[in-house]
């Protein structure tokens, strides 16, 4: 069993359903390739035999929160469903909703068909497929400004350009907060709470610019 096939069994309660309903979002589907109206393709999908799509709305809710983050990210999680979801009440679990349904939404009308996939400077083209460590730098950092929401989508191409920028400097490497992260941090599998935070904050203050620039 995979790690999220676990926890699925262990930590069953109202924040592991709704991380199963959420799995099931049409937008969060497509950008994986998950094929929820196909039962018979379903079934043979791997990303979603394995609970990888649920573990992904988990680490959505869990990388919030990266004061916490201990350990490595199995850990992590395992101890977010375990000392944290169990004591969350209804609202929370509506509020939980609400903000990553708005927060997907909002993403994919910006980035629309490159959603979760990261710009190859190389290439100068996206890469074909969505990438974990982009995706939660994009739905974390976005889910913070969802006030704003009427404002980014503005300011789409703004935001796709200083994306598209964001990219070509860490296939270099970035240095944030005077740290010196090797290339591919938007890419990569490193997976420790400096690598989680740098991520978040990098493109925090990536949406904050684009609000400050004059249209």
């Amino acid at each position: 069993l995979s790690r999220q096939e676990i926890r699925n069994c262990i930590y069953s309660g109202k924040f592991n359903q709704l991380l199963l309903k959420l799995s099931e979002n049409t937008i969060f589907a497509k950008a994986w390739d998950i094929p929820i109206y196909n039962q018979e393709k379903l079934k043979e999908n791997g990303f979603y035999k394995k609970m990888e799509d649920v573990e992904l709305i988990l680490r959505f809710f869990a990388l919030r929160d990266t004061d916490q983050y201990t350990g490595n990210l199995s850990k992590y999680l395992d101890n977010y469903m375990m000392k944290k979801s169990l004591n969350f009440s209804d609202e929370n679990i509506q509020e939980f909703e609400r903000v990553f349904n708005q927060t997907i939404e909002l993403v994919s009308n910006i980035y629309q068909d490159q959603l979760f996939k990261p710009f190859d400077g190389k290439t100068k083209t996206h890469k074909s497929k969505a990438y974990k460590v982009y995706y939660d730098a994009v739905m974390i950092s976005f889910s913070n400004h969802l006030s704003d929401y009427q404002e980014l989508i503005t300011r789409k191409s703004a935001i796709i350009q200083e994306t598209i920028s964001l990219f070509t400097q860490d296939s270099q490497g970035i240095t944030h907060q005077g740290k010196n992260f090797k290339k591919g941090l938007f890419t990569g599998e490193g997976d420790t709470k400096d690598d989680f935070k740098a991520r978040i904050q990098i493109f925090d203050s990536l949406i904050q610019r684009v609000l400050k620039q004059s249209i």
